[in-house]
C-alpha cells in the first residue's frame, strides 16, 4: 500500500497457547490460505482523504464517520446499544478474500460483513477477548453467533482476512486461523458485498479505525470489479418521466453503485427553447443539487460523473457536456459547464435527428407533447443546426467517451411490430430502427467518435425497451461502468454508416388536411401494383375514425383482421392508426374519415402511404453544411428491380427555415445537370442559394413516372442542409496556425495586442497577420476582442493552471476541435 510500517507485539494466552497479535501491516498471502485469491477487485487506503463509495447501512445521530490521516474512523457517542456500519462492493460477488487493517481505540466490537445485501449476510465481530460469526437473514440472526477466543488490545492495529468460499467462511487475524465456519442451514448465502462497522454502548465513546481494505477474487468466483463511486445520472427522454429508470436503478443498486440520480426534465421542452438549452441548464442545476446533498466527506471527492440517457435525454446531455462553448461570450464559469462527464451512454438517442415527414411529424407532436417545442428540435433538419453548433471542442469534450446503443426491432416495414412505436416503422421510413430512431441516427454524427456495442443483440430493442433491457445492461452498461472493457466488444463509428442504414422506404404519398367537428371526408389513394402496402394516419385529435375501401368495394374498419392474419387494422398505444394490407388490389382506394367524435375543430390529420414493390428512390445532397451562396447538388436515383428508371418527373421544393418556400427545382437524367450520364436513373441539379440565405433548408422531393412492372408510381422523400456563415477553418487560440497551442501562440497574441512590427506574411499584410489573419485565433475567451485577458487564459491553459478549465472558446470560423 506504500504506507508507513507499524510495529507492535502483543502477547496473550488463549487456551494455554501463546498468540501474537501483529501490529505490523500484514498483507494477505494466498499461500497461507486454503483458497487462492488473486485479482484485486477493490482497494481503499483512504489516502485521498475521502471514503467515496462506502454506503451507509445504518445511521444514527450519535455516530460519525470521518477520514483522518489516511484512515477511516467511526466514532459513536455514549448511549444505548447501536450497531453502525457501511458497505461497499458488488451485489453478486461470490467467492472472495476480504482483508482490512483494524484498530480499536475504544469501545467493544468491530464489525465485518461478507456477502452482505439487504440486511442479509455473514457478520463477524471482534471484541477484546472473542471473535464471533453469525448468519443474518433480513435483519434476524438465523445461525449463531458462534464464539472463538482471541484477545485484541485497544490501540493496536491488526489485520483481518475473511475468506468466503462456497458455504464456508474462514477468518484469520494476522496469520492465525481463528475459525472455519461451514454454513449447513438452507440456503447458504451465496453472494454479496463487504461491510465494516462498530458497536456503541453506554460505557463511553467508541472509536474504531479501518485502513488498507482489499478484496481479491477467489479462483472460480464471480467477482466483477467494484463499481466506480462516481455518481450515475439517469436522464429520461421526450414525454417521459424519471420512473422509466426504476428497473435500471435496482440493477445499479444491486451492483453496488452508491449514488444514482434520476433527473426530472421539462419533458415537453420549454416554449421558445432551441437546442435543448433550457433543459440542459435544468440538468446541470439538478446534478449540482444532488452533489450538494451528499455527505461532505463524499462530496469533496466527486469530480466527475457518468450519464445514462434515453432518447432526447442524450441530446440534452450532449448540450450539458458542451455547455455554452459554441456561443461567443459564454464561458466555463456558467453553472452548467463545470461538471465533467466520464461516459455518456446514449440509448436510442437521435443524434442525427428523427426522419420525420409531414405525417410522422404530426404524429410525433401528438404522441409526445401537445405543448412546448414538440418534436421539432429532433427533426433531421433541426439537428443539423444543433450538430453544427455543438461539435466537440476543448478538454471537457475530449474527456468524455460518447457511446450509443441502437435497436432494430422496428426495421421490417411490412411486418408491423405492435411493441414498437410507430406501428409500421414508418417514422423511420424503412431504415434499421427501433420504431422511432434509426441506427444511422443513433451512431452517426459528424465530429463525434461514438462507440457502440457489437456483441449485445440489438434486434429485440424497441425505442421504449432500452431502460429495462437486461442484456443491454449486463452486456454493455455494467462493463463500462465497472471498467471491464476488456470483455466488451465495441466499434467506433467514424461516421461511416453503411448506406443500407440510410435508404428510405418507398413512400408513395404524404399529405395533410383538416377536418371540422361533425364532418366527414374521403381521400383517394392511388395504390400501385405491390406485394403489400401500409397506411399510417396521424391526427391531432385521437377521436378520428377511419375506414378503408378497396377498388372492389371491400370495407376495412377498426375491427378488421384477415382470416389468415396477413392483413389488419392497427392502432398503437400512442394514438396513430392505420392498415397493413397484404396482396392488395391496385387502383383507387378510398380513405373515409369520420369526425363525428372529434373535439378539436378543425383537427389536422396527415396520411402516409408506403408500398412494397420493386421501385426504389434514394436521394442525397452534396453538402450538409454549405456556405451561403455556394451550390448544393441534389441527386436522386430511381431504380426498378435494379434497372434504371428513365423519363421520370423529379421535382424538389426547397423551404428555408420551414416558412420561406424557394423556387422549385427540377432534376434531370440527361448527363448535363451534375447527374453523371444520361439514361442511368440518376437525376440531378444544382440548388443555387442566395448569398443572404442562412439556416436550415428542407428539400421535399417528389418523383413520378411509369415502369413496365409497376405502371404509374409516385415516391416522396425529404432532405435537409444547414447554411451557415461559420466555416470552421481554424482552432481558437492557435494564433500562429501551427495546429498546436504553445507559447509561440501567446507571443503572437501579445505582439498583436501591442501592434508590434515584424509581423509574418499573410494576405491582409497588416498587424492581423500576428493572428494568421483571423481575429478569433487570438480570442481565447470568445469575447469578440483580443486583450490581455486572452493572454492570461492562454498561459493558464498551456501550463495547466488550477481554477480552469482554460481552454479556448470556439467563435466564428475558429471552431475546429481542440484536443
Amino acid at each position: 500500500m506504500g504506507k508507513k510500517i507499524r510495529f507492535f507485539v502483543v502477547v496473550a494466552f488463549v487456551s494455554g497457547v501463546c498468540v501474537y497479535g501483529l501490529g505490523q501491516e500484514v498483507k494477505y498471502n494466498p499461500t497461507t490460505s486454503s483458497i487462492v485469491c488473486g485479482q484485486l477487485i477493490l482497494s481503499d487506503d483512504f489516502e485521498d482523504g475521502n471514503a467515496t463509495g462506502w454506503i451507509d447501512g445504518n445511521v444514527h445521530a450519535r455516530a460519525n464517520w470521518t477520514v483522518e490521516n489516511g484512515k477511516f474512523k467511526l466514532t459513536i457517542q455514549p448511549g444505548p446499544y447501536i450497531a453502525i456500519w457501511r458497505f461497499r462492493g458488488v451485489f453478486n460477488w461470490t467467492d472472495y478474500c476480504y482483508s482490512a487493517d483494524f484498530k480499536r481505540v475504544s469501545g467493544t466490537e468491530h464489525i465485518f460483513y461478507v456477502r452482505y445485501s439487504s440486511s442479509t449476510g455473514y457478520v463477524i465481530t471482534v471484541s477484546p477477548s472473542v471473535v464471533a460469526v453469525a448468519k443474518w437473514v433480513n435483519g434476524v440472526s438465523v445461525a449463531g453467533p458462534y464464539f472463538y477466543s482471541y484477545f485484541t488490545q485497544d490501540g493496536v492495529t491488526y489485520r483481518i482476512t475473511i475468506e468466503a468460499e462456497g458455504n464456508t467462511i474462514r477468518c484469520r487475524i494476522g496469520n492465525d486461523l481463528i475459525f472455519t465456519y461451514a454454513d449447513v442451514t438452507n440456503p447458504p448465502i451465496r453472494e454479496g458485498r463487504i461491510g465494516i462497522g462498530g458497536v456503541g454502548t453506554s460505557g463511553g465513546t467508541a472509536q474504531y479505525v479501518f485502513d488498507n481494505i482489499e478484496v481479491r477474487c477467489a479462483s472460480g468466483g464471480n467477482c466483477q470489479l467494484a463499481p466506480s463511486p462516481e455518481p450515475i445520472v439517469l436522464v429520461h427522454g421526450w414525454s417521459s418521466e424519471p420512473s422509466v429508470w426504476n428497473t435500471m436503478k435496482n440493477w445499479l443498486r444491486q451492483d453496488g453503485f452508491s449514488y444514482i440520480w434520476p433527473i426530472q426534465l421539462e419533458k415537453c421542452g420549454v416554449p421558445g427553447e432551441r437546442n435543448f438549452e433550457v433543459n440542459a441548464q435544468i440538468l446541470a442545476n439538478r446534478i449540482q443539487d444532488s452533489i450538494n446533498a451528499m455527505p461532505s466527506d463524499v462530496r469533496d471527492g466527486i469530480n466527475i460523473i457518468n450519464i445514462i440517457a434515453h432518447s432526447m435525454g442524450g441530446l440534452v446531455s450532449r448540450r450539458y457536456i458542451e455547455g455554452a462553448l459554441a456561443w461567443p461570450g459564454h464561458h466555463y464559469t456558467d453553472p452548467w459547464t463545470h461538471r465533467p462527464v466520464r461516459n455518456l451512454l446514449m440509448l436510442g438517442t437521435p443524434n442525427s435527428g428523427v426522419g420525420y415527414n409531414r405525417t410522422t411529424n404530426l404524429a410525433a407532436s401528438v404522441l409526445f407533447c401537445r405543448s412546448g417545442p414538440g418534436a421539432d428540435e429532433m427533426k433531421e433538419n433541426r439537428m443539423k443546426d444543433f450538430n453544427f453548433k455543438y461539435h466537440p471542442s476543448g478538454p471537457k469534450i475530449f474527456s468524455t467517451t460518447f457511446r450509443a446503443a441502437y435497436g432494430t426491432a422496428g426495421t421490417i416495414l411490412f411486418s408491423p411490430n405492435y411493441r414498437c412505436m410507430g406501428g409500421l416503422g414508418a417514422f423511420i421510413k424503412g431504415r434499421p430502427n427501433d420504431g422511432l430512431v434509426s441506427k444511422a441516427s443513433a451512431v452517426g454524427i459528424t465530429d463525434y467518435d461514438i462507440l457502440f456495442p457489437t456483441q449485445v443483440a440489438s434486434d429485440s430493442y424497441c425505442h421504449r425497451d432500452y431502460p429495462t433491457a437486461p442484456d443491454l445492461y449486463s452486456g454493455w452498461i455494467r462493463p463500462i461502468l465497472t471498467g471491464q472493457l476488456s470483455n466488451l466488444a465495441e466499434s467506433k463509428n467514424n461516421f461511416a454508416v453503411d448506406t443500407t442504414d440510410t435508404v428510405g422506404a418507398p413512400v408513395a404519398l404524404d399529405i395533410c388536411n383538416s377536418l371540422f367537428e361533425g364532418n366527414s371526408r374521403t381521400d383517394t389513394l392511388q395504390v400501385e401494383p405491390c406485394l403489400a402496402f401500409g397506411l399510417l394516419v396521424a391526427c391531432s385529435d385521437s377521436n378520428l375514425h377511419i375506414t378503408l375501401e378497396s377498388p372492389t368495394g371491400a370495407i376495412y374498419d377498426s375491427t378488421f383482421i384477415a382470416p389468415d392474419t396477413s392483413s389488419w387494422y392497427f392502432r398503437d398505444s400512442l394514438g396513430s392508426q392505420g392498415f397493413f394490407i397484404n396482396a392488395p388490389d391496385s387502383g383507387h382506394w378510398l380513405l373515409h374519415l369520420n369526425g363525428q367524435d372529434i373535439t378539436q375543430s378543425p383537427a389536422t390529420y396527415c396520411v402516409m402511404l408506403t408500398v412494397d414493390n420493386s421501385v426504389s428512390l434514394n436521394a442525397s445532397l452534396s453538402e450538409d453544411y454549405p456556405l451561403p451562396g455556394s451550390p448544393v447538388f441534389v441527386s436522386a436515383t430511381l431504380m426498378d428491380n435494379g434497372s434504371p428508371i428513365t423519363a421520370a418527373n423529379v421535382t424538389v421544393v426547397p423551404i428555408l427555415e420551414e416558412t420561406d418556400t424557394l423556387p422549385v427545382l427540377s432534376l434531370y437524367d440527361d448527363g448535363l445537370h451534375y447527374d453523371s450520364s444520361a439514361g442511368d436513373g440518376l437525376y440531378g441539379n444544382a440548388f443555387i442559394q442566395q448569398a443572404s440565405d442562412s439556416g436550415v433548408v428542407t428539400f421535399y422531393l417528389t418523383a413520378t413516372g411509369s415502369t413496365a412492372s409497376v405502371g404509374m408510381f409516385r415516391r416522396e422523400t425529404t432532405l435537409s442542409c444547414y447554411i451557415t456563415f461559420d466555416d470552421c477553418a481554424a482552432k481558437p487560440g492557435d494564433a500562429n496556425s501551427s495546429s498546436n497551442h504553445t507559447l509561440a501562440d501567446i507571443i503572437s497574441t501579445v505582439n498583436y495586442i501591442f501592434n508590434k512590427p515584424g509581423f509574418p506574411s499573410c494576405p491582409s499584410n497588416s498587424n492581423l497577420c500576428w493572428l494568421s489573419d483571423l481575429l478569433c485565433r487570438g480570442d481565447w475567451n470568445g469575447s469578440g476582442t483580443v486583450t490581455l485577458s486572452d493572454v492570461i487564459q492562454g498561459v493558464n491553459y498551456i501550463f495547466n493552471k488550477p481554477g480552469g478549465p482554460w481552454n479556448p472558446i470556439p467563435s466564428g470560423p475558429c471552431c475546429l476541435p481542440v484536443p
